[in-house]
């Protein structure tokens, strides 16, 4: 592997949902990892509402998982990666935002990265996914930005994710929303004494008419 002059390829912009930034150590880059590096975790119902552009009910369709490089070496080696999920949906209600009924979108989530580091060792990390039933309807709590440099075309022009967690819900006949989590949220939730909502991994309440009287934040 060359080890001089490095051609950065895809620096993933700080989106709503979530980049962390991790040192390449050798050369001093700080190089993308991805989309749920450093999601906020949402402990009521109106930050949660503040931080979303756009609230959908869609059916979950399938998925793809793209590893994409984020820098490379002048010989064409990846140095750092970031792997990522692109979720597809079929809108049924905009509940906030645009989203035409029977669209299609994606929704991308980062599965982890990898990174080199000084002295050929490298570093890997993996992010705790929800998994989703294929057909089943959820509410996304979802936030944009343009699509990176790099990315695939078929994706759109804008990046679709979660802004945190918990960000995706199901909705009863009620108009209650029971939100689902990762395990990482709950124990996080759990370390510091909140207790969730029936049926829920959320510690707060929400249902339709909030987000119908809700505004996001600016």
């Amino acid at each position: 592997m060359n080890k001089g002059k490095l051609t950065l390829h895809v620096l993933v912009p700080v989106l709503f949902l979530a980049l962390s930034s991790g040192v390449f150590a050798g050369c001093g880059l700080f190089p993308a990892k991805g989309t749920s590096g450093s999601w906020v975790d949402y402990r009521d119902a109106r930050s949660l509402l503040a931080a979303s552009e756009r609230i959908l009910v869609a059916t979950y369709l399938d998925e793809e998982i793209r590893e994409i490089p984020t820098v490379t070496a002048d010989d064409g080696t990846v140095v750092g990666s970031v792997t990522e999920r692109f979720r597809r949906f079929q809108i049924i209600e905009a509940l906030r935002g645009d989203g035409d009924s029977g669209g299609i979108m994606h929704v991308v989530t980062s599965v982890g990265y990898k990174t080199a580091l000084s002295g050929g060792r490298s570093k890997s990390y993996t992010y705790d996914v929800l998994d989703l039933t294929a057909e089943e309807d959820y509410v996304l709590f979802l936030d944009g930005g343009p699509k990176p440099e790099g990315y695939p075309p078929q994706y759109g022009d804008i990046l679709w994710t979660r802004p945190g967690e918990p960000g995706v819900a199901q909705l009863d006949a009620a108009g209650r929303l029971t939100f689902i989590a990762t395990d990482r949220y709950k124990n996080m939730m759990e370390a510091e004494g909140l207790e969730t909502v029936e049926g829920s991994d959320a510690p707060f309440e929400m249902t339709k008419e909030d987000i119908a009287t809700s505004t996001p934040s600016e």
